[in-house]
């Protein structure tokens, strides 16, 4: 390699390798509160993750797993911990 060209390794600049999965389901879980505040959503993974994401700031709020990816996600009751999620795989 000529001395002007830097290798390819120190040209890639070094970021933590981040596991991506596929969405497989959604939902939407509704949040105990005034009208028009908005839902949570859910998330169902490949990886068999269950994510329920806070709206404002998409942040896990809550994560499960099931043993293979879910192809259905049925939230229901309020959002403030007292809901239950039904998982179909």
């Amino acid at each position: 390699c000529p001395p002007q060209c830097p290798s390819v390794p120190l040209s890639v600049p070094l970021s933590p390798c981040c596991p991506q999965t596929v969405v497989t389901c959604l939902g939407a879980l509704p949040r105990g509160g005034p009208e028009g505040t908005p839902d949570c959503p859910v998330l169902g993974t490949e990886a068999g993750d269950v994510l329920v994401l806070d709206p404002e700031a998409f942040t896990v709020i809550c994560k499960g797993w099931v043993p293979s990816p879910p192809a259905f996600v049925a939230p229901r009751g309020p959002g403030d911990g007292r809901c239950r999620l039904g998982v179909a795989c």
